[in-house]
């Protein structure tokens, strides 16, 4: 019994690295994909010097 709680837990703690590790994963993801656009559009739309 002491052993299936300890592998329980071990299992449970993996899993909850490999979710944290897939959510930054995927915020990292959607970030790019919402900021590269933006950049570029920024800077291709409106060519101004610099002052």
């Amino acid at each position: 019994m002491a052993t299936f709680r300890a592998g329980l837990t071990g299992w449970i703690a993996s899993l909850s690295a490999q979710s944290t590790f897939v959510f930054v994963f995927v915020s990292a993801l959607a970030l790019s994909r919402v900021v590269v656009p933006c950049l570029v559009l920024s800077c291709h739309a409106t060519p101004r010097p610099l002052s």
